[in-house]
């Protein structure tokens, strides 16, 4: 029967469900069918629709994989759209009712960073003179990865700089770091940068970007393959262990989307300055109040006469 399909649909749909047997949404719907047929008369029936397949026509069992494929496809394409919401939420943008537990959570990575922040600024003045142990020069190399991962401790101006959750403390470092370092707000600015970012640059912070989508949607499958759980007492244990695992697959390549963010600043913010003619900074000293003047610049515009543009005229 499998052979008549192959041979009859060509090459073209084999192709399609070769690729569709590799992809999260297949796998969601292969332990549905395996759930159900273990489940409460899931026996019976699966070997019913069994003897259809093999004992009815060709074209009835064409017309049913073509259909699964469609299923597949379809559902895939569903959670797709769903990925940026389920992003956000593992970021820690949750709605008002989450209120409380937002602040819970968010009080817990505040604890996390200043546990980090104390090591650090105890083992900084040994690390400075010398004088720390190989232990103490691994606990003070680790508090600084650690921080890295943080946008920095919360001020009275800004109470909630840190986000509720690791993920969301990962991308806000990303997205403030610019910010911190040269005036160049990256929510206002990387749009722009963009534009002047060399091809190979935007090929590899496309590629990282879409490493981090592909974590959250394999996240996504995990959770909703809990709806198969009355059926199969494995289907919490497996879909629990695949969102956790695409979890901590997605901390790592936010940490590699983070960092490329924040290098496409370091390396080429000088051409979003050139692309607009705009003064270069002097100095180091001065080169915050320069981001901060070209932040606003792209934001709001300016009707001041400084400050001028620089040889070549205005953009």
């Amino acid at each position: 029967m499998l052979t008549s399909f192959w041979a009859g649909l060509g090459s073209s749909l084999a192709e399609r469900w070769s690729a569709a047997a590799l992809t999260p949404a297949f796998l969601f719907w292969a332990a549905g069918l395996t759930a159900g047929a273990w489940g409460p008369g899931g026996v019976a029936g699966w070997r019913a629709a069994q003897h259809r397949l093999t004992e009815g026509s060709d074209t009835t069992a064409v017309l049913l994989l073509v259909a699964a494929l469609v299923v597949v496809t379809l559902s895939a394409v569903a959670v797709n759209r769903l990925t940026l919401t389920a992003l956000r939420f593992l970021e820690g943008y949750w709605p008002r009712p989450f209120v409380p537990l937002e602040r819970l959570f968010r009080a817990r990575q505040c604890r996390r960073f200043l546990h980090h922040d104390r090591r650090f600024q105890q083992l900084a003045p040994r690390i400075a003179n010398r004088t720390a142990t190989s232990q103490e020069r691994r606990e003070y190399a680790a508090a600084d990865r650690a921080l890295r991962r943080f946008p920095g401790e919360p001020t009275p101006a800004d109470p909630e700089r840190l986000m509720p959750t690791r993920l969301g403390n990962v991308l806000r470092a990303a997205e403030t770091r610019p910010l911190d370092k040269y005036g160049l707000d990256p929510a206002k600015c990387w749009s722009r940068l963009w534009l002047v970012l060399p091809q190979e640059t935007k090929k590899t912070v496309t590629e990282a970007r879409v490493s981090v989508d592909s974590a959250a949607t394999v996240w996504t499958w995990g959770l909703l393959t809990l709806v198969w759980s009355p059926w199969g007492w494995w289907v919490p244990l497996a879909g629990i262990t695949v969102s956790g695992i695409a979890y901590v697959w997605l901390l790592g390549r936010a940490e590699t989307f983070g960092e490329l963010i924040e290098s496409a600043f370091d390396v080429h913010r000088w051409q979003l300055y050139d692309a607009l003619h705009w003064p270069l900074p002097e100095n180091p000293a001065a080169e915050h109040a320069a981001g901060t003047a070209l932040t606003s610049y792209l934001w709001w515009g300016s009707d001041e006469p400084s400050p001028t543009f620089r040889p070549g005229g205005p953009p």
